[in-house]
């Protein structure tokens, strides 16, 4: 006489299967999963300029000055902190090279046969940061205290 089997037993008898050993003598060659974890890099500061060889020198030139010019705003960065952090005992501000390298830009900017090229608007907005770091170091350098600012109002 055949008995009924209900669904709830058919499934634990299928739950059972899975636990049953069956050993085939193959190694495992699934690998574990592996997270990949990307982080891009936007700033670069134009260290594949050289890459970009098509026949146009001033290209790579303005990448050049632009890549050196956010530099020099790094390191006139670096003095703004070290000048405010530090202003009661600091020496007076290396600005000359800083000073002639943006007057030499702006000569450069001002040439006749440059004013016809094309200027890109990153190289006009490190031109505006260098007159910003110019105001800030100025202002910090003012603000810096030392016997002779201290009577200065007297």
């Amino acid at each position: 006489m055949a008995s009924t089997v209900t669904l709830e037993d058919a499934l634990s008898n299928v739950d059972l299967l899975e636990e049953l050993p069956l050993p085939d003598q193959q190694p495992c060659i699934e690998p574990l999963p592996s997270s990949l974890m990307y982080q891009p890099n936007f700033n670069t500061n134009f260290e594949d300029r050289n890459a970009f060889v098509t026949g146009i020198a001033r290209y790579i030139e303005q990448a050049t000055v632009h890549s050196s010019m956010n530099e020099m705003l790094e390191e006139g960065q670096e003095y703004a902190v070290m000048l405010y952090t530090w202003r009661s005992c600091s020496r007076a501000i290396p600005q000359r090279t800083a000073i002639d390298r943006f007057c030499g830009e702006v000569r450069r900017l001002c040439h006749a046969e440059r004013r016809k090229d094309f200027v890109s608007e990153a190289y006009l907005l490190t031109l505006g940061k260098f007159i910003n770091m110019f105001a800030v170091l100025d202002e910090l350098k003012n603000m810096k205290c030392s016997v002779k600012n201290d009577h200065s109002a007297y």
